[in-house]
């Protein structure tokens, strides 16, 4: 077991965001640890089923420390990480820079995916490469959008270089 885990335990209401969520790791299974948190298990505590994940580390794209890259490289990671999930059948549907982490490892850069309770799994190929693009564009404009606030509120960190050994 890892030094840190995530408990997830489920939203009041939510089964079949659970369920699907669960189902998304089954797919993802090659990809876990690489681009999607490590799923270690289910469970239940008090009542209320829960999934036992790894911690990704890392900074949250949408924290002050995530805002570390510059765009080109950011969207660059941000469309790897899309594709490895297009790639085996799985859309990620919660397209918010929350939802994306900022993890070096073994002196490389890569955005690690988190919250996959809305995900698609039964689109087309062609579905699924406008989705992967689409939100790809997206969160590279919220992210820009993200730089320019920070910028404004005198508080954005010094860009570094994109660490891709």
């Amino acid at each position: 077991m890892p030094e840190k885990i995530v408990f997830k335990k489920q939203k009041e209401g939510w089964d079949e965001e659970l369920d699907r969520e669960k189902a998304a790791y089954a797919k993802l299974r090659p990809i876990q640890g690489i681009t999607v948190p490590r799923f270690y298990g289910a469970t239940a505590y008090n009542d209320t089923r829960a999934m036992i994940l790894s911690d990704v580390g890392g900074a949250c794209v949408a924290s002050l420390e995530g805002a570390v890259l510059d765009e080109k490289d950011f969207s660059q990671l941000l469309y790897k990480a899309t594709m490895n999930l297009t790639n085996l059948g799985v859309s990620h549907d919660d397209s918010k820079l929350d939802n994306l982490h900022l993890v070096t490892e073994d002196g490389k850069d890569k955005i690690i995916m988190v919250e996959l309770e809305r995900v698609d799994m039964d689109l087309s190929e062609d579905d699924f490469a406008f989705a992967a693009q689409s939100k790809a564009d997206f969160l590279t404009r919220q992210y820009r959008s993200h730089l320019r606030t920070l910028e404004y509120d005198g508080v954005l960190l010094p860009k570094r270089l994109l660490d891709s050994k």
